[in-house]
């Protein structure tokens, strides 16, 4: 009997865990300026790099605006 508890209780646990770990869908502005900032790194575009490092630096200040990755 305590062994089908302590099973179903380190069940419940690791399916609520996976629950957590997908909430966040979303990148916050910091991540989308990583993300730009390394893609254009990637692809050599440097006008597009000056203009990522500008945005990711403005944010890192505090200074938040809404970023269009496409």
């Amino acid at each position: 009997m305590n062994k089908a508890i302590l099973s179903l209780t380190l069940f419940l646990l690791a399916l609520c865990g996976n629950i957590r770990a997908q909430q966040a869908d979303t990148l916050s502005i910091r991540q989308q300026n990583i993300v730009a900032i390394a893609a254009n790194t990637a692809t050599g575009e440097l006008g597009n790099l000056k203009t990522a490092l500008a945005r990711g630096l403005a944010s890192r200040n505090g200074n938040h605006r809404t970023i269009n990755l496409k």
